[in-house]
């Protein structure tokens, strides 16, 4: 009997070494996926905001042309 609890004590301090080390894994994972989620956001935002910008500019650049062909005589 001492044997058996002994060896069953073992083996569930093994299984929760195991898992810690599992959990240690997937929360690396996780994180390693969340951080590259990020990085593609503010990536693709920065993009959408250059044109975005760009378009703005633009028109603002239409609009004092016009202004300018209207005061010239």
């Amino acid at each position: 009997m001492i044997t058996t609890a002994g060896t069953q004590r073992s083996y569930d301090q093994e299984r929760q070494e195991m898992y810690a080390a599992s959990a240690l894994r997937h929360d690396a994972m996780s994180e390693a996926t969340r951080r590259a989620e990020w990085i593609s956001f503010h990536v693709l935002q920065a993009e959408r905001l250059e044109e975005t910008a760009a378009a703005l500019a633009a028109g603002h650049r239409a609009k004092a042309a016009r202004l300018r062909e209207k005061a010239s005589p």
